[in-house]
């Protein structure tokens, strides 16, 4: 029987970045920059070949994520078309739209609780395992194989 606490430390980095252009219609784009720090503690006791585990984490997200929409008001409204009306609208729509969310360290952070249960069985390690985060209210679940050599 071997009882293990262990501190735990992870850094993540997600970049996304989507474009589209619809020829004569439109073009969007979104961009965003995510780093994502976590610390956290867990305990595992070993049993035979079973290894259950409980732990805690805080997960720290900063980054900004950036948008923009340019529209063809002539293609999307219709340009064939001398209606004063038509015009003035077309006149008064803006050529674009955009934004940028910033958000800091602080400003979400989200903890959480997991915990599963591993095989390990000398090269083969089998683990199932289930996490809840708090704050966004999301199960989570993994299964995962190891061999080692």
């Amino acid at each position: 029987l071997g009882f293990t606490v262990a501190a735990t430390g992870g850094y993540y980095y997600t970049h996304l970045g989507v474009h589209v252009d619809m020829e004569d219609m439109l073009s969007a784009g979104i961009e965003a920059n995510i780093h994502t720090f976590t610390l956290g503690a867990q305990a595992s006791a070993k049993l035979l070949i079973f290894v259950p585990y409980f732990g805690a984490r805080a997960l720290f997200t900063f980054g900004d994520v950036a948008w923009d929409i340019t529209p063809d008001w002539e293609a999307l409204i219709g340009s064939g078309s001398d209606d004063y009306t038509t015009k003035l609208l077309m006149a008064m729509l803006p050529d674009s739209f955009s934004n940028t969310i910033s958000y800091g360290f602080f400003d979400h952070v989200r903890p959480q609780i997991y915990g599963g249960l591993a095989l390990d069985m000398g090269p083969v390690d089998l683990t199932l395992g289930a996490s809840y985060t708090f704050v966004s209210n999301v199960f989570g679940a993994n299964l995962s194989l190891r061999f080692a050599i």
